[in-house]
């Protein structure tokens, strides 16, 4: 089935669109090739996991890849705002959950697979490791939006007072 080969197909994508981004002269093109990469290779992942008959190797791979999106997310809207707070921090706490992830033996397992959609829930041994994971990537996402509704609401009230 075509659906097996999807991610594998989105990540040559990605991997074209990286080597682009470093041969334009783009404003922070290593961070944005970054954050790409590593989408790229949540789609190797990804694919692993399908093609493998539901393998461990994939899931891992596409948590680590997954766990240092929303760090290098929050960088770039940093770098964007030309301002620097705590986007290094949450890469750092990323790093370590994801190198974490990688090491510990079957920190999730597969639940349910319905269509090619994954349904995956903490196992047995990870309890407060996955619900630390799980503070972390819904906490800094929720970060980086309120983050970004902030510098919106700074730039609004700076635009008014300037008409």
């Amino acid at each position: 089935m075509i659906y097996e080969y999807r991610p594998l197909i989105i990540a040559a994508i990605e991997i074209a669109i990286i080597f682009f981004v470093l041969s334009r002269g783009v404003r922070f093109k290593n961070l944005i090739a970054s954050i790409i990469l590593f989408l790229a290779i949540y789609q190797i992942g990804e694919s692993l996991i399908v093609l493998t008959d539901y393998d461990l190797t994939g899931l891992k791979i596409a948590y680590f890849a997954t766990t240092l999106l929303p760090g290098l997310g929050l960088i770039l809207v940093e770098k964007l705002a030309k301002e620097e707070h705590f986007g290094k921090y949450v890469f750092g706490v990323g790093l370590v959950l994801s190198i974490l992830f990688v090491l510990i033996p079957e920190p999730v397992y597969f639940h349910e697979n319905i269509n090619c959609i994954l349904k995956v829930t903490s196992a047995n041994n990870a309890g407060t490791f996955y619900y630390t994971w799980v503070a972390y990537y819904l906490g800094s996402l929720a970060l980086t939006i309120i983050y970004i509704l902030v510098l919106i609401w700074k730039a609004e009230t700076s635009k008014e007072r300037y008409d």
